[in-house]
């Protein structure tokens, strides 16, 4: 028979495995321990960088609200300025909106200010910057932009609005556009901001359906 020491020793569970296992398991603890304030901290910089985006978000439409697009825009004209690059500004506005309301509901005008939205986040470019400026009017602020760059633009986003609309909403708004171009004596987006509803207003009194350029500019 064989002595007790030696049933120790070959026992897989005795007093020789019992020490590494019991030092692993705690290093595995404190491993857990260690990890756990970096996660919280992880989770904390998430949460508050959500916070943060829906701080600056349209709640209905999802694209910059009108005070965070003022901010934003202060970089790309500011950069313009600096490499001397064209920028310009093109505001759109779905016609007959409050008709739209009126005739289908509330609901249902949101959904179209929704499915416009997500056409011009679809079409503009790499670099651009859209948000919604109030009511159903957006705009989209066009770095680096050529003359016949808000034509492009436009024609895009109309095929993209008349490809989705009929489906998704059973009828086919249009909307109306004005642009303007970054001009040296502009003090910043309010006056970009003001030649561009000009141009606007008057491809809303020339019929809805249009896009029209800033007093001054040239039709590309």
């Amino acid at each position: 028979r064989s002595p007790p020491w030696r049933a120790v020793m070959l026992s897989p569970t005795g007093p020789d495995t019992a020490l590494p296992d019991l030092l692993l398991g705690l290093a595995g603890q404190l491993a857990l321990l260690l990890m756990l304030p970096m996660l919280l901290l992880a989770w904390r910089s998430q949460t508050e960088a959500e916070l943060a985006r829906l701080a600056q978000t349209d709640g209905i439409t999802g694209v910059m609200d009108a005070n965070a697009f003022d901010r934003r825009s202060a970089e790309l004209i500011s950069m313009a300025r600096r490499y001397d690059e064209p920028l310009a500004l093109v505001v759109m506005e779905l016609d007959g909106f409050a008709t739209l309301q009126a005739e289908h509901g509330a609901e249902f005008a949101e959904r179209a200010l929704v499915l416009f939205s997500a056409c011009v986040q679809a079409q503009m470019r790499l670099g651009d910057l859209a948000g919604r400026l109030g009511g159903a009017q957006f705009g989209v602020l066009m770095a680096r932009c050529l003359p016949e760059g808000p034509q492009a633009l436009d024609r895009r986003l109309r095929v993209a609005l008349a490809e989705r609309a009929q489906m998704e909403l059973g009828l086919q708004p249009s909307f109306s556009a004005g642009w303007a171009p970054l001009r040296p004596g502009d003090r910043g987006l309010p006056d970009l901001q003001r030649r561009a509803d000009v141009a606007l207003h008057e491809a809303t009194r020339a019929g809805k359906g249009v896009l029209v350029a800033a007093p001054g500019v040239a039709q590309a």
